[in-house]
């Protein structure tokens, strides 16, 4: 039966076409300029293509997929694709929708994709029966003032849930080309609906018509003109937005939302810098109140969002950081809200103990900590948000937020992720951490190589940086039962001397020691993928045929915490395929309904000789001139991350594969019963490897139970 979670559903971009840029592609010059397109371009406005995921394998043995689903665009000659700023997917998914378009653009080998002068054309594919929707968007920049936004729909057929339908679209450019710029962005929310919510200022603009004051825009995707370019500047949008803030003399950081399929419209969400929460009341109608911050004075950071809601008012649940009297940032502070966003009654502070542990390893807390990832560009370019919220599958709530241990300045590499867990019922709150760094730069919290496991590495300060910058973790985001995702860098015990960055989930766990009385819960770590030269994940693109290394991904940049990292807003809160997450365990990768995150890519386009470039995947050279030795194509991409299994227990009585449970499926699996051999179809119905009478009695049950 086909479920949908939401309202709409979506129709094509207008004028929508199928020629599309290659993700998973690499050029047939094979270095640069690469096959990258153009922001400014009218024919790649909007561009539909096939991405099939590849396995990539964690420290847990746990099998997810991933790969390239947007690369940035080509913004400046010397360099492959753009930068990228901060990114977010959809908080929501829609289930049982039709894909956004008939056709999407599909290959198979090196070259191959729909860059008209640097690729030779992919094949037609067309999607048939109901998919799940999500979204993505993230900002770039590039040049000295180019900075555009980029969104998506991302549709997954669940009989093939490796192949990604991908409808890329440039959702907002602020310069005709890459010369002064009318607008500078920040980034933003995305639902599945497809509406791209983003922060515009002026700031450093040297262009016509430059925006002023503070702005919140929103872009509805599914009714982008694909055939026209939408520059934004104080006239509005050349093509499509809605300024939900206009020219305010306040700032206001960058926007959270609330999903169309939650309100019956998508409701801006967000904060200013007068201690004000502000919300979308009404259509386009921003409403600033006082923050519902209880005792607290002040508030930092961007604004969450979460549909997990501890209160029994409300629909929804905003949150912030906020700082007491004493001027601590020592607070998480949530409240409830309904469908216009308004302050639903419901509220809660959480606030740090002293003496918190890990649940798990008894590492505490130093008495200092303070929350933060707040600082210098984050509140004006993103991202979404400092605070993590969701809950466990016995329906607590949780908080989570990265602290800093060293209150005097705020180059303090000794991190950790700190959460609370909040009983609705009771009212009591415990905390743990699902990450730390100690105080000795060679102590972190271990990695291990399976639930209950042994070690295999452990966390790591970031080294010496410039200006004494050391931070260690991105912010947390959430998923469907709680676990906790973030970026990282650590060393593996077999290597011990060799410091690499990686993506991490920090999985919930309701007991981390059975053997003692009364539940000690907590979180375990397990490395999922791997940026760097030495232990970047090397994969072999399914659609490219060309090997890649994930050289890098962004933790900060030359004064803070870098906008372009992982925060709450690159997780969806579902689970796979809309699932029901109290019949997972909490270590299954379906417990994840998607994932997005800014890297650094290079593909072996030369074929690894060594005598072209001495290296597989070697960094390209900007000053290179035409004739020298090619460079391989080294790309900033937004991989995508997400379970690739199936969404439904399999039917054990479905021996001929046809959906259904029926006279056809029984005499199937009498000939294959009486073959005897456990490979074939169906016999081995309990699948302890042999054929006896077990799976005829299993038979039976499984054929009277039907398929689900």
């Amino acid at each position: 039966m086909n479920k949908r979670i939401g309202i709409a559903s979506m129709v094509a971009c207008a004028g929508l076409a199928l020629p599309a840029l290659g993700q998973d592609s690499i050029s047939t010059l094979r270095e640069l300029p690469g096959d990258a397109v153009s922001p400014w371009t009218l024919t790649e406005q909007c561009n539909n293509y096939v991405l099939d995921l590849v396995p990539i394998t964690t420290s847990w043995g746990n099998n997810f997929g991933t790969g390239p689903v947007a690369k940035g665009s080509k913004v400046s000659a010397p360099f492959f694709t753009s930068l990228f700023g901060s990114q977010a997917m959809s908080h929501d998914m829609l289930v049982g929708v039709p894909a956004v378009a008939g056709q999407y653009s599909l290959w198979n080998q090196p070259g191959q994709g729909v860059n008209g002068e640097f690729n030779t054309p992919g094949q037609a594919f067309t999607p048939a029966g109901p998919t799940t929707q999500t979204t993505f968007t993230f900002s770039e920049f590039g040049n000295i003032e180019t900075n555009n936004v980029i969104g998506g729909f991302i549709n997954i057929d669940p009989n093939d849930p490796s192949r990604l339908l991908v409808s890329r679209q440039v959702v907002a450019v602020n310069a005709p080309n890459a010369g002064a710029s009318s607008s500078q962005f920040g980034m933003g929310a995305a639902d599945a609906d497809g509406y791209i919510t983003f922060r515009a200022d002026g700031f450093g603009t040297t262009g016509p018509n430059a925006i002023t004051g503070n702005n919140i825009f929103r872009v509805p995707m599914q009714t982008r003109n694909c055939n026209a370019i939408n520059m934004i500047n104080n006239l509005g949008a050349s093509d499509i937005a809605h300024r939900v803030v206009n020219n305010s003399a306040t700032t206001h950081s960058t926007p959270n939302a609330m999903p169309n399929s939650v309100a019956g419209r998508p409701v801006y969400l967000g904060s200013n810098f007068t201690t004000q929460y502000v919300y979308e009341s009404a259509p386009l109608v921003p409403t600033s109140v006082p923050a519902p911050i209880g005792t607290n004075i002040d508030i930092r950071g961007t604004l969450a969002y979460s549909s997990a809601n501890p209160f029994s008012t409300g629909v929804a649940t905003a949150g912030t950081l906020s700082r007491n009297a004493a001027t601590v940032m020592d607070t998480i502070s949530v409240w409830s809200i309904d469908a216009n966003g308004n302050p639903a009654g419901g509220q809660a502070n959480f606030t740090i103990p002293t003496g918190v542990t890990d649940g798990c390893d008894g590492h505490a807390l130093p008495a200092d900590a303070e929350f933060d990832h707040y600082h210098s560009q984050v509140p004006f370019r993103g991202g979404n948000s400092q605070v993590a919220m969701g809950q466990d599958q016995q329906g607590r709530f949780l908080v989570a937020g990265v602290v800093y241990h060293d209150v005097v300045t705020t180059s303090d590499p000794f991190n950790s992720i700190a959460v609370a867990r909040f009983n609705p019922l009771t009212g009591a709150v415990d905390w743990t951490l699902a990450a730390w760094l100690g105080l000795n730069p060679l102590s972190g919290k271990a990695i291990l190589d399976g639930p209950g496991g042994n070690r295999v590495g452990e966390l790591l300060t970031t080294p010496g940086h410039s200006g004494d910058l050391n931070i260690s973790l991105s912010g947390p985001a959430m998923d469907s039962v709680g676990n906790v995702w973030f970026l990282g860098n650590y060393f593996l015990d077999a290597d011990p001397l060799t410091t690499s960055r990686g993506l991490f989930r920090s999985v919930y766990t309701k007991d981390c020691d059975p053997v003692t009385p009364g539940e000690q819960w907590g979180y375990e770590l397990e490395l999922v993928m791997s940026m760097g030269t030495a232990y970047g994940n090397i994969l072999t693109g399914a659609n490219s045929a060309t090997d890649y290394q994930i050289r890098f991904s962004q933790l900060f940049d030359f004064n803070s915490v870098s906008s372009g990292t992982v925060w709450s807003g690159n997780v969806t809160e579902g689970a796979f395929m809309g699932m029901d997450p109290s019949t997972l365990t909490t270590d299954d990768p379906r417990t994840l309904g998607g994932m997005v995150l800014s890297a650094t890519i290079s593909y072996d386009s030369n074929g690894g000789d060594a005598n072209l470039d001495g290296d597989r995947f070697n960094e390209f050279d900007p000053t290179d001139l035409p004739g020298d030795a090619p460079t391989d194509e080294v790309y900033n991409v937004l991989m995508y991350l997400g379970a690739v299994g199936s969404a439904q227990p399999p039917c054990a009585a479905d021996c001929n594969g046809d959906g259904v449970a029926d006279v056809l499926d029984f005499f199937s699996f009498v000939v294959s019963f009486n073959q005897g051999n456990p490979t074939q179809p169906c016999p081995d119905v309990n699948g302890d490897g042999v054929v006896d009478v077990l799976d005829f009695f299993g038979f039976v049950v499984a054929f009277n139970q039907g398929c689900p």
